[in-house]
């Protein structure tokens, strides 16, 4: 590559870099600090340890056995949809049956949960 490639592409990686570096600089500055705002290696250690379980568990199904896509999403977006669905269907169950189907619903609902 030229040598006026390279400088046409400085912004670029400037951006790049400013881009993915800041979130990763406060991201890391962030694990480092507990309740009381002093610096500790527990949260970075958590965090660390996840993600040295998280990454080799998603290259091994990423180059292995990518027709496991669909379960692995399935199981891990499972705990973000099946807790809401339950708690509409006992709001259902719990109000009374002159409400249901009516705007009052959504207020009722609404006053309940602050």
């Amino acid at each position: 590559m030229k040598r006026a490639g390279l400088i046409g592409l400085a912004p670029y990686f400037t951006f790049m870099g400013v881009f993915l570096g800041l979130p990763l600089a406060a991201f890391t500055g962030f694990s480092l600090l507990n309740a009381e705002e002093v610096l500790t290696l527990n949260n970075f250690l958590t965090v660390f340890l996840t993600l040295l379980l998280l990454i080799p568990t998603i290259a091994y199904r990423h180059l292995v056995i990518p027709g496991a896509r669909a379960w692995v999403e399935f199981l891990t977006l499972s705990p973000l949809v099946i807790p809401p669905m339950v708690q509409g269907v006992g709001f259902l169950y719990s109000m009374p049956k002159l409400l249901k189907a009516t705007p009052n619903a959504s207020i009722s609902k609404a006053l309940v949960s602050e």
